[in-house]
């Protein structure tokens, strides 16, 4: 299914296509107030990334579309000085997704990922690394 990409700002890394988009929403998403979506052309996985959060509880999270598991990472701070994402920014945050997920150099945020009553934490954030390698790549 293609994306509909009004309102939807492009990127193009390593010839894949991502579509990018600010909104503004309080109480029905993770993230109250600004926040920013990130969606590859294949629909694979989302990212999702707040802005304006307080610094040493900064996070994203990475959803993927096949089975629904997400995760959240503990990062740095990807808009700009004036608190404006950009192009740029949006490059970090997939780079460094890229670095975090192929070298297993997480912190994820405690408490928050979802398992499955048959699979324990550790085999579930492996299991949800395998796929996220695959189609972050």
């Amino acid at each position: 299914m293609a994306i509909n990409s009004k309102g939807k700002r492009k990127l193009l890394l390593d010839n894949q296509k991502y579509y990018w988009y600010v909104l503004d929403e309080w109480g029905r998403t993770e993230f109250d107030g600004v926040q920013i979506r990130i969606i590859p052309s294949n629909q694979s996985f989302q990212i999702s990334y707040g802005i304006n959060q307080i610094e040493n509880r900064r996070f994203l999270s990475i959803h993927l579309q096949k089975d629904g598991a997400h995760l959240r990472f503990y990062c740095p701070k990807f808009e700009n000085e004036n608190n404006i994402m950009t192009n740029h920014g949006i490059k970090n945050i997939l780079l460094w997704c890229r670095n975090t997920i192929e070298n297993k150099s997480h912190q994820i945020v405690p408490n928050l990922y979802p398992t499955s009553k048959n699979e324990n934490s550790i085999e579930f954030i492996d299991n949800v690394f395998e796929e996220l390698i695959k189609t972050i790549k």
